[in-house]
Order: C-alpha cells, then sequence, then structure tokens
C-alpha cells in the first residue's frame, strides 16, 4: 500500500498578478487535505471516495487513461497519469495495476468546494503517490511540484500553480510564477520529460516564509462555489484590452506583496494590516474595471465586520464566492465575528497553517 497525502492552500497576497510570470503572491498550505491509496490489484480501479465521479474499472493501463479521458471531471488525473507514465517510461518502469482511493476533507459532506486548491492538492498527491508506488522510491519535491504543474498547464493553461506549490512544500510560501511562454516552447520542442524536470524555469521563485503568526487569522466560507477559469477569462481579457490600467494593478499588487514580506520578516503588525488592505483595495479596483466579482456583496459584509473591530481582510483566491481570509488583532472579539459573520451566511472555518507539503508513505 502507498498512501500519499497533500494539503490544501490558501492564497493569502497576490492573487491574479501572480499569474502573470514573475510577479510575486503568498501561499499558504493549511490542514485539509487530500489523501491517494495505492494497493496492489489484479487490475485497475478508480474511487473517488464522496464524489459524484464514477467509480473506473479497467483491466489494462490504455483503457484505464482512455475511460479517463471521457470521464469528465477526470481530466487533471488523466494528465497526472499521462506525466508520470512518461517520465516512468524514460527510466524503463511500467506502472502495475492497482486500487486506488481518493478520499478529501477539501469540501464540503454535500460535495461542494471550499476553495482551498482541492485540484492541486489531488494532482499533487496523484503525482507523488502513483511514482512512489510503481517506482518503490520517493520522487524529489521539485519533480513532484513540476510534473504536478504539468498535468495542470495541459488542463487549465492560466493556472499560476501557486496552490500546486502549496501542495508540493507546504508552509508559507513567497511563490512567482513561472515563464509559461518558455514552457510552452519546451513542449512544442518534445524534449523528454526528465530534461524538462531537470531544466531551471525561467522567473520561477518558491521561498519558504517564517509560519509566525504575527495576527491570528480566521477563514469565512461563503457556502457559493466559484468558478476560477471563468473569472481568468475575464481578466485576460481585459488585460488585452487595458495593458496600460492591467500593469497599474500589477504595480499595485506586487507593492503590497513586498509590504507583507516585510511586515512578516520584521513582526510589523500595523505594517502587515496595511498590506492586506491595500491588497484588497488593489483587487477592488480590478474588480470595477474589468467586470469581474472578486469580492461579492456578502464578502464585503462579512469583511466589514472585520474593519469594525480593528481588524483586516480580504477574499482568497480568485474570489466570486468561495473564501475570505481575516486577520483580527484581539482573539477576544473572535466569538462576535463568527456571530455577524453566521447572521450573513458565512461559516467561520477551523483552519490551521501546516508546515509540511506532500507526503508519501
Amino acid at each position: 500500500m502507498t498512501t500519499a497525502r497533500a494539503p490544501g492552500k490558501l492564497m493569502l497576497m497576490g492573487e491574479y498578478a501572480v499569474t502573470q510570470k514573475g510577479h510575486p503572491s503568498v501561499v499558504l498550505a493549511i490542514d485539509r487535505d487530500l489523501t491517494c491509496s495505492l494497493a496492489p490489484s489484479s487490475d485497475f480501479s478508480l474511487n473517488f471516495v464522496g464524489t459524484n465521479i464514477p467509480r473506473i474499472t479497467a483491466t489494462d493501463w490504455s483503457t484505464l487513461r482512455r475511460h479517463m479521458a471521457e470521464t469528465p471531471n477526470l481530466a487533471l488525473v488523466h494528465q497526472a497519469f499521462s506525466w508520470v507514465d512518461r517520465y516512468l517510461s524514460e527510466e524503463g518502469t511500467a506502472i502495475p495495476p492497482f486500487r486506488l482511493v481518493v478520499i478529501s476533507t477539501l469540501q464540503s459532506p454535500h460535495g461542494v468546494k471550499y476553495g482551498f486548491g482541492s485540484s492541486a492538492a489531488l494532482t499533487v498527491a496523484m503525482v507523488a503517490g502513483l511514482y512512489a508506488f510503481a517506482s518503490h522510491k520517493p520522487l524529489a519535491r521539485e519533480a513532484i511540484f513540476k510534473l504536478a504543474s504539468l498535468a495542470h498547464v495541459g488542463v487549465q493553461a492560466l493556472s499560476s500553480c501557486a496552490d500546486v506549490a502549496a501542495a508540493t512544500y507546504g508552509g508559507r510560501l513567497l511563490y512567482r510564477r513561472y515563464d509559461p511562454g518558455w514552457l510552452e516552447g519546451q513542449l512544442h520542442s518534445k524534449a523528454s520529460a526528465h530534461l524538462l524536470i531537470e531544466k531551471p524555469w525561467p522567473d520561477l521563485q518558491i521561498v519558504p516564509m517564517s509560519l509566525n503568526p504575527l495576527l491570528s487569522f480566521r477563514v469565512g466560507w461563503t457556502a457559493i462555489p466559484a468558478s476560477t477559469p471563468s473569472l481568468m477569462r475575464r481578466m485576460i481579457e481585459f488585460q488585452q484590452r487595458e495593458p496600460d490600467r492591467f500593469r497599474e494593478f500589477l504595480w499595485a499588487s506586487d507593492e503590497a506583496v513586498g509590504q507583507f514580506v516585510q511586515a512578516v520578516d520584521q513582526n510589523l503588525s500595523e505594517d502587515f494590516c496595511h498590506a492586506v488592505s491595500s491588497n484588497r483595495e488593489a483587487l477592488r479596483r480590478l474588480s470595477v474595471m474589468a467586470a469581474i466579482p472578486i469580492e461579492t456583496p456578502l464578502i464585503s459584509e462579512a469583511l466589514g465586520v472585520v474593519t469594525q473591530v480593528g481588524g483586516c481582510g480580504k477574499t482568497s483566491g480568485a474570489g466570486g464566492g468561495d473564501a475570505l481570509i481575516a486577520w483580527l488583532k484581539n482573539d477576544q472579539v473572535d466569538d462576535l465575528v463568527q456571530q455577524k459573520w453566521a447572521q450573513r451566511g458565512v461559516r467561520m472555518m477551523s483552519i490551521r497553517p501546516v508546515a509540511e507539503g506532500v507526503t508519501c508513505r
């Protein structure tokens, strides 16, 4: 039996800007996770517990891949399997039959996603688990991150892969996206998977940050799922239509992220909240300019409660629903915030940071 577990994430700073090469963001791994368990079997089977994805069985690897390609919601799994298969094939290793069971705490009991990076955690756990199961040895974290990112690129070209980094490395990370144009050129050149993994990816930066809490944070969930690809498409349309104004947004976001990192490094709580508020304002301006519903009225109300008690907060991720994050200067107001959020239909989640990324045993 091989078990791989990958954490979910919270985007703390730099949303939307991080989809552009070299622009900074801060992402945090959290104690909600996804587990992939693989056991030897006489045939292949996939079981995604607690989802509406049907159980898949196949007598051979090629039939399994065909079934995955034909099954809705399995595009990322198919891509992850394909890249690991390619990587293993270059090492002369075939994937033996297995029984796969996937269990996740990154969605509600009713199957609604929280916006905590379930797709990234699934891809990372799949890559790490499948490679270890077939080769009987662990895969280096850099290789896990890059193979999982390649799977994401095959399905979601606009993905920053910050969530992939959080699931792979854990902790709080300063993250800058690689150059997608360079990667596209490498894929067209049909370079070997090993060569592609071993090469430095231009502009990519993954730097661990202190997990010093500075201020205690709370996470609110609106129970309104958002479509990240749809929101990203609107951003791209705005970028193409108004490149100068989009660059203004990037500058404002980069400034806020830089202030955030400095505040964490120097333990400056006032500067910390100023940075959070600056990033929130940059996202709100982008929302107006690009007609992207990043901060919904419900999230604005919930963040208003936080501001009233002297805290700060913002949307987490693409916005449009899902999650918000708030930092409170006084834990004594926690019950008050929770009560007022609940009155508005926002659930306060029990979420903590985790230092460890994907594990495989």
